[in-house]
């Protein structure tokens, strides 16, 4: 800040001396009355250097002025201002896309409109500098060129000229001090190591070096021998020798390993009058100590107390070590700290969402004591929700006995219109219109409406949605329809409508009741077939039950659903039978040694019976075969037949589906599936069954989930009709 105080008179003149007059001058862009709001000192007052003072300080923190002076001249006070330039164009060379979205995202982007900051301007150009250093460009070259606006120096023009440098390959990782072998296994663990043969695909390690990864690098270097009993280990700081010509780099890292430990005792010290549920502790007794399973154990003893209530509970490992017998035990000792209440529950980052709608989900309530599991069971909720791309929950201390709960939630694409060409391997080619919006105005309700038309189906349904009817626990749906679906062996339409209620049992149970009614026709089949009915009505209710404590709506990686649907037909019209179906599904982590989850193992059983009751109809029953149904497989075509090789369907069903899932891109929420399928179907008895093994490419799309499916049978026989691949849009597993 530049200010001058100017005094023309003794200063003993000014003693006892009352301001007669106030003056402004070089005020351009904010009135005087906005300036003299900020002014300490005014006509009448005392003169005083100190009020004086304290006006330039008020008036250089509006950020309007490059310079302020004050002057005295007799009884007159003379505030004089230079103002800060306003900025007339910004001109950028060789700005990308993407960077110019993220810096406006971030707020540094510096446009037409603004007065010229300086510091705004090096923050800027800091943020170009590490956008591109991020991405494996060293030596970027970011310029800015500040220039006058037609000849006026209060208005300016600038140019904001980037050249990014280049990308540096990495040429060596060398850690010095430990076995080759040991070396080896720990530069595969590291971000920045030498180019492999994968590395022009995407998602495998390319060979470039990451600056920015360098300290999560040591970091894994370091925990590489903590993990592995070595607790003295010393890791140098990382190394990094670029040679700015041939644009290589050569990495080196010196450890010190020091004495391998096993686990000797391990236990945990806490006030003998709690009553609290320990976890099973991770680090083992025999075992060489690992650091992550210590930072596991510490993690979920934290959890335990914070389900007593004590938000903040202190968890110190004390490692005492015997270097003579190499045993290092272990005691987790606990301090509590108090029990904590919630003061108040805030929400942000809901643009749309109404915050009554989130606090739905929210089971941290104002006046209830804290427990982890309300916080856990919070979160999990929002997230399966499916409004949020992301969930985060704060506690802010209040007092010793208060918390403030803050819920922040970005919120992800709740709704979209799609028109466009689709393709399933058995629907062939086909047109589609879907207008989904799953939180209308904010409110939690989900609208559908969809036309969709191909060689093999014709679909159009509209239908509504509301999860907490007037906020209760209750929930509506309704909706109308119209389908056609070209089978195997017949072809089947159905018109109809229906609505039902439900509610929420507990958080992750609910229950529903459904009526349905539909016209149905069916037509292309063999005539002889005299059970079949060519038109028909059902009037049925359905019954459902379910079960659901997954962390994710499209892509669970932790939790379950149980599912349980039982329809009976026969309130009136024509179709009388009862169809159950049950169906569970569990998804579970798998961690790697830093305990972080790599893979997320799946399965899903499914079983189904119906009992015929007067009339069933071969389009209620159960075929196998395509995406959910057995893969490797035409859709449909698992079937009993008649003595005339039509397909009938059959009574019974079950399939037993297990996979392994990994990310190929967080991101871009993409997952490589490992799967194998076994199924069956019968009439009376299963007695038809196959098998097949494949994997999947799937990806979260913000239109509709996207799967890939390669395919080959196990169990089949000459005369089935196989599909090795598949592609289907809007379907999850």
């Amino acid at each position: 800040m530049k200010k001058r105080l100017a005094l023309f008179l003794p200063l003993v003149t000014l003693w006892g001396s009352q301001v007669e007059q106030v003056e402004l001058v070089g005020l351009h862009r904010i009135s005087p009355s906005t300036a003299l709001m900020k002014i300490k000192i005014h006509r009448g007052d005392p003169l005083d250097l100190e009020k004086i003072d304290e006006s330039i300080r008020a008036l250089y923190q509006m950020g309007y002025f490059q310079q302020i002076y004050g002057e005295v001249e007799g009884n007159r006070v003379i505030f004089r201002f230079v103002e800060k330039p306003s900025i007339a164009k910004v001109t950028f060379v060789n700005l990308s896309d993407e960077l110019k979205k993220l810096m406006k995202e971030e707020g540094i982007l510096v446009q037409k409109g603004q007065l010229y900051n300086p510091y705004a301007i090096q923050k800027m150009k800091n943020f170009i500098r590490s956008y591109y250093r991020a991405k494996g460009y060293t030596d970027t070259y970011v310029e800015i060129e500040k220039l006058p606006f037609k000849g006026n120096n209060q208005v300016i023009e600038l140019k904001v000229i980037i050249q990014k440098g280049y990308k540096t390959k990495i040429r060596n990782v060398e850690i010095f001090g430990v076995k080759k072998g040991e070396a080896e296994d720990v530069i595969d663990e590291l971000e920045n190591k030498p180019r492999g043969f994968l590395s022009p695909l995407p998602f495998f390690n390319s060979g470039y070096l990451k600056l920015y990864e360098l300290p999560k690098d040591w970091e894994k270097v370091r925990d590489y021998f903590l993990n592995r009993g070595y607790i003295d280990a010393q890791v140098s700081s990382p190394y990094a020798k670029v040679n700015r010509d041939s644009h290589f780099a050569d990495i080196y890292y010196q450890v010190k390993e020091g004495i391998q430990y096993r686990v000797g005792k391990v236990k945990v010290a806490y006030p003998p009058q709690l009553k609290v549920k320990l976890p099973d502790l991770v680090l083992e007794t025999g075992k060489f100590f690992n650091i992550n399973a210590m930072r596991e154990d510490i993690k979920n003893i934290t959890h335990a107390f914070q389900n007593l209530g004590y938000a903040f509970p202190e968890v110190k490992p004390l490692i005492h070590k015997d270097k003579k017998r190499k045993v290092a035990d272990v005691t987790y000792q606990v301090i509590p700290g108090n029990i904590y209440y919630i003061r108040k529950v805030y929400i942000s980052g809901n643009q749309k969402t109404l915050d009554r709608v989130i606090r739905r989900y929210v089971y941290l309530l104002p006046g209830h004591k804290f427990t982890y599991r309300d916080l856990a069971d919070s979160k999990r909720r929002l997230q399966r929700s499916g409004y949020f791309e992301k969930v985060d929950i704060k506690l802010e201390k209040v007092d010793n006995h208060l918390l403030d709960v803050y819920v922040q939630v970005k919120e992800g694409l709740s709704g979209n219109l799609v028109a466009g060409i689709s393709y399933g391997s058995y629907n062939k080619l086909g047109f589609d219109f879907r207008l989904t919006e799953r939180n209308i105005f904010g409110s939690g309700q989900t609208f559908k409406a969809s036309a969709s038309i191909s060689a093999k189906s014709s679909a159009y349904n509209i239908s509504l949605f509301n999860p907490n009817l007037l906020d209760s626990p209750y929930s509506l749906k309704a909706g109308i329809f119209s389908t056609k679906f070209e089978g195997i062996s017949y072809t089947y339409s159905s018109r109809g409508f229906y609505f039902g209620m439900g509610r929420e049992l507990t958080r992750n149970l609910s229950t529903s009741l459904t009526f349905r009614y539909s016209h149905n026709k069916l037509s292309d089949y063999d005539e002889e077939l005299t059970y079949l009915l060519p038109d028909s009505y059902k009037h049925a209710l359905i019954w459902n039950i379910n079960y659901n404590d997954t962390d994710a709506f499209y892509f669970p990686t932790d939790g379950k659903i149980l599912d349980l649907s039982i329809e009976y037909a026969g309130l009136g019209g024509d179709e009388k039978y009862i169809k159950t179906i049950a169906t569970a599904k569990f998804f579970h982590p798998i961690l790697n040694d830093y305990y972080e989850k790599v893979a997320v193992f799946k399965i899903k059983g499914v079983y189904g019976v119906i009992d015929d009751r007067g009339y069933l109809p071969i389009n209620e029953k159960f075929y196998l075969g395509g995406y959910g149904r057995i893969r490797g497989f035409q859709w449909y075509t698992i079937s009993p037949v008649d003595e005339k090789g039509n397909r009938i369907g059959g009574k019974k069903e079950f399939i037993i589906s297990p996979g392994v899932s990994t990310p190929l891109s967080q991101k871009l929420h993409m997952w490589l599936t490992g799967f194998v399928d076994y199924g069956g179907v019968g009439e009376d008895k299963i007695n038809i069954i196959r098998s097949s093994y494949g994997f999947s490419i799937d990806w979260i799309t913000p239109i509709a989930p996207i799967s890939f499916t390669w395919a080959w049978p196990l169990k089949y026989k000459s005369t089935d009709d196989l599909q090795r691949f598949e592609f289907n849009i809007g379907m999850t597993w």
